[in-house]
């Protein structure tokens, strides 16, 4: 799952996305869909899950909340 955040990263470093000036429901869509896929990373890589994860400290929540952000993120990127 990590490893899908991080392909992610080196896919939003290498493409850039500008969307047209007509303001279709199809560019605000995909527009939606990378903010959204840019939080869900941002969630997965600036939160504590990976460390509570690891110290056991939270239970199974933190491995909760890694496959979540994990599992939108993975079906953001899919979508676009």
């Amino acid at each position: 799952m990590i490893a899908e955040s991080v392909r992610f990263e080196a896919l939003s470093a290498e493409t850039t996305y500008t969307p047209d000036t007509s303001d279709t429901a199809e560019n605000q869509a995909m527009t939606h869909a990378i903010s959204q896929a840019k939080r869900e990373l941002l969630l997965l890589q600036a939160s504590d899950w990976g460390f509570l994860s690891h110290k056991e400290t939270a239970g199974s929540y933190s491995r909760q909340r890694i496959r979540e952000h994990a599992g939108n993120l993975q079906a953001i990127y899919g979508m676009i």
